[in-house]
């Protein structure tokens, strides 16, 4: 999964989110991406008062292909939703917020095998994410 963004809308998004990132050596110093179809949310937390949530604003998300089943009879069951595409993922707050802050132009997050790459015009670095 892929998303692509401005990088000025992604330091917007994470700079309203940094005021609510832990300090501890934990997944409190992660920011949370939380992505629901094309609507991508950046969280973070202090525990145990504080929480924001922050859309992310111009991005693009890009979902692999998946093999549809096959139709049997090529009609739909009534009341049938279409499946909507999720995903979640986080990244240290410090490291993301120094790549960030020495990059411009357009970024593209990827997330893959619990890995987050982020590719800029400069070059790219690969963060490990914590379960969420």
């Amino acid at each position: 999964m892929k998303i692509t963004v401005a990088i000025q809308d992604l330091k917007d998004a994470l700079s309203t989110s940094q005021a609510t990132l832990g300090g501890a050596n934990d997944i409190t110093s992660h920011y949370l991406f939380s992505i629901e179809g094309e609507q991508v949310d950046v969280m973070s937390t202090d525990l145990p008062r504080l929480f924001s949530k922050v859309s992310l604003t111009g991005a693009q998300v890009e979902w692999p292909e998946v093999d549809e089943p096959e139709e049997t009879d090529g009609e739909t069951e009534e009341g049938e939703e279409e499946a909507v595409n999720t995903a979640s993922f986080t990244v240290d707050g410090k490291r993301l917020m120094k790549a960030v802050s020495a990059s411009s132009g357009v970024a593209v997050i990827s997330y893959e095998d619990s890995q987050v790459t982020l590719s800029v015009e400069g070059g790219s670095l690969v963060f490990g994410s914590l379960d969420p």
